[in-house]
Order: C-alpha cells, then structure tokens, then sequence
C-alpha cells in the first residue's frame, strides 16, 4: 500500500466538510448519468426520422434490453461499495479484487445476456407484437446485446475510480460520447461522410461504437495516471478470486433485483395507463420522462452516499456511517423540494416541450400532464428517498432486506393500489399515479425504518462487513 494510491479519508464529523466532499462526489456522477440520458434522447430523435415502424421496433426492443442493463448495473453497483471498504480498512489488495472480480462479473453477465437477446424477435413474437417490427427490433438488438458487455466491463473501472473520490474523467468521456454519437448516428444510420446506410441497425452500430470509446477512455486514464497505474488493476487478470467474487455476487444480485423490479413496476402502471386510453398513456409518458430526469439528483446522491458510507464502514467508524448517512439524505430532500415547486408552477410548460405544436391532443395531453407531475411532485421525494437510502445501505452490504421492501412497496401496495384506484374505483389515470405514489411511499418508509435500525448499534452496521484480515491473492 503507497500513500499515492490509498488517499487520505478523514473520518470527522464535521457536517460542511462532508456535505462540501457529497456534492463534489455527487455532481460529476449526475452529469455522467445525464450525458447518458443526452445519448438514448439523441437516438431516439435521430431514429424518430426513420420512420414510426422504426421507432417502435426500437422501443420494443430496449424495453426487453433495458432489464438486462439494470440488473447489471445494479449487481455491478456492490463494485462501488466493496472497493469504498477496502480503502477504508487501508486495504489496497481489496480494492484490487474487488474491481477485478467485477470485471469478470461484467463478462459472465453480459455475455449471456448478449446471446440471450439474439432471440428478441422470438420473445417479441410470442409476446403478441407484429412481425414487421420484430424483425426490426431484432436488427437493433444484434448489436445491443454487445453493448452491455462492452458497459458491464467499463462499470467497474467508473466504479472503482469513484471509490477514491474521482468522478470529473468518467463524467468528461461520456459527455464527450455525446456529440460522437451523434456523428456515428448521421454515419451508420443515414450514410453521412459516404457511410452504410444501415437504419435501426446503424443506430445499434453507433451506440456499441461510442461505448467501447468510453471503455477505452477509461483504461487509459487509469494506465496514464501513476496513481491509478499503481493499482495494477489487469496484472493477473486471469486469476479468479471465488471469495471476493461470492462477495461480490452477495451483495451486488439483490441491488440488481431491486432494479429490475422497480423498472418493472413502472413498465406495468404504463401498460395500466394502456388500458385507459392513448391520451392518458401519452401524458403519462411523457411526466415520467420528466420525472426521470429529475431523477438523476437522488441516483447521483445515492451512488456518492454508498461510497461515503462504505468508507466509513470499512474503518469500522459509526459516528462517520451515520453523519455520511443523514448528509445525501437531507441534500435530496432539498433537491426535491426544488423539484416539487417546478413541476406545481411550471407544469404544462414542461409537458409542451415534448409535443409538436400542431398536436391535435396537445390540449389534452398538457391537462392530463401537468396533473400527473402534480401528484409527481410528492412521489418524487418518496423516490428521492427510497433510491439515497438504498445507496447508503449498499454502502454497508445490506441489500437483501432492501430488495424485500422494493417488492413489496411497488407491487403489493402499488401496483395493487393502482390497479384499484384507477378501474373498481374509476379514477383512471391519476388513480395509477396516486399508486405510483403509494408504493414510492411504502418503499421509502420502508428504507428510512431500516437505515435508523441499521445504524443504532456496531454490530448492526457492520456485520455485512468484513474487517479481518484478507488473504492475499497474489499481487
């Protein structure tokens, strides 16, 4: 272990100092989160000039696409926590595991899931849909299905790097990805500069391209940087480490349950809102599309808290766990409280932007809208809350009982309660949002029991924590 590699992490409890050290953790990790967000809204302008068929075989295809990234990126989420740890037991051989055991985790889970999705426009077909679009979706979803791989081995890299506190590189390559993906999209898709005119596949092309760019950007910041070169992250790489692994697997599966499962509730209260009528479903879109930009503020803050928190953990200091607990907590609620003042005031201004002037329903679909982000506006704290507590209970391996209290928020009391509301009792679409409401709420509730109980006592906090000594594996 060098002084160079393993910084100094004062455990105080000064509140502004750790507030000064959240937000500058946070804040590039929500400019990354939004960069990204800027790549799928470009794509999905660049693919809307494809053509309608174009643009429903896409979605078709990333709704079966998107639950294979969530739970990756929740699983590969304990990388974070893992490495925090060891750096704060001053553990550099931890950290060094933890990444590598990432990595491999990275390559055993997208690579199946990359030949799983081969067989898209199989599931398409039995689930109902048109065969014109599965066989578009299936052209996309070819070259999908490597992007996770290529993502699942750059997470734990990002991951790894923000343990120690460092977040501007990964945020300035992805948004540099940005206009790239643009250029690759006006090349693959539509042959701009003298390229394949290859459509929906072209868009597949363009996203694989820029994300092995940011993979790339990532490995040589950390091989040109002496302190990250240090860490000899790929020396004997082909060495298999079964207990950090196990560890890895224990804590990360259950995070990305958690995932998938809130992806689905959401993805069944917009088959509800289906149900009611096309206007309703458009407005419903769209407020979520706005409440998940939002979003990225708690999902910054969470991700900050699990590294804040691991590193506490790993030194064993409860003090420290239950200040870098409350800090992020109260900085979303801030944030959201923010939130809930836009969307009250500026409501249909905000719905108007993602629809066409001329819009026959546009009047509706901004009435329906703004009523929605109305109810929005309170949810959006209980999401705030739910997503930081998850991260900071990450931060001390409890993911399993956070997994438990996601399934039963969102589905025995949301979804139940949304379907209720909105049909036996005839409320239609907002009683689906009050359901939304009330399965963030439960779950929120839920989250704010277990980090109080979490960090009442030592042996609570940090018995997923492992503070002996760890054996060696090589390097």
């Amino acid at each position: 272990m060098t002084r160079e590699i393993m910084e100094d992490d004062a455990l105080g409890t000064d509140p502004h100092k750790e507030i000064r050290a959240t937000l500058s953790l946070a804040g590039p990790i929500i400019a990354t989160m939004i960069g990204i967000i800027l790549m799928e809204t470009v794509d999905t302008l660049m693919i809307g000039h494809l053509g309608e068929n174009a643009l429903a075989a896409a979605a078709l295809a990333l709704n079966i696409w998107f639950l294979f990234l969530l739970f990756g990126i929740g699983a590969l989420g304990a990388v974070s926590s893992l490495a925090a740890q060891a750096i704060g037991m001053g553990d550099i051989r931890g950290v060094r595991r933890s990444a590598r055991s990432g990595i491999w985790l990275g390559l055993m889970l997208g690579t199946p899931f990359a030949l799983i999705l081969l067989y898209t426009e199989d599931i398409l077909i039995l689930l109902g849909q048109p065969a014109h679009l599965t066989a578009l979706a299936q052209d996309y979803v070819d070259w999908m299905g490597p992007v996770l791989i290529v993502v699942f081995v750059s997470l734990p890299l990002r991951m790894t790097l923000a343990s120690f506190g460092v977040t501007r590189p990964s945020m300035m390559i992805v948004l540099a990805g940005v206009p790239l993906n643009a250029l690759f999209n006006w090349i693959f898709m539509f042959g701009g500069l003298g390229g394949p005119e290859l459509g929906l596949a072209g868009a597949g092309i363009s996203t694989l391209l820029v994300d092995i760019f940011v993979l790339v950007g990532q490995v040589a910041y950390i091989q040109m940087t002496p302190r990250f070169r240090d860490l000899e992250l790929f020396a004997r790489f082909w060495r298999f480490d079964r207990e950090r692994f196990r560890k890895l697997i224990a804590v990360g599966a259950p995070s990305g349950m958690t995932s998938v499962v809130e992806h689905a509730f959401f993805a069944a209260t917009a088959i509800m809102m289906g149900w009611v009528g096309v206007t309703q479903l458009a407005a419903h879109q769209v407020a979520v599309q706005i409440v998940g930009i939002m979003f990225m503020v708690p999902f910054g803050l969470g991700q900050a808290a699990t590294i804040r928190v691991a590193l506490a953990a790993g030194a064993g200091n409860l003090a420290a766990v239950r200040l870098r607990a409350r800090i992020p907590m109260v900085l979303n609620w801030m944030a959201m409280v923010v939130a809930i003042l836009i969307y009250w005031i500026f409501g249909p201004e905000l719905v108007g932007l993602f629809l066409a002037p001329n819009d026959p329903n546009r009047a509706e679909i901004v009435a329906y809208g703004s009523l929605f982000l109305s109810i929005a506006a309170i949810f959006q704290l209980f999401d705030g809350t739910q997503s930081t507590g998850g991260g900071i209970l990450r931060g001390m391996n409890d993911t399993i009982v956070p997994m438990i209290i996601a399934m039963v928020g969102y589905w025995a009391v949301g979804i139940v309660g949304a379907y209720v509301l909105a049909f036996p009792m005839g409320m239609e679409g907002v009683g689906i949002w009050y359901g939304l409401l009330g399965g963030l709420a439960a779950s929120a509730i839920g989250i704010l029991i277990r980090i109080a109980y979490d960090t009442s006592r030592p042996e609570r906090a940090f018995r997923y924590v492992h503070h002996g000594n760890i054996p060696a594996d090589g390097k």
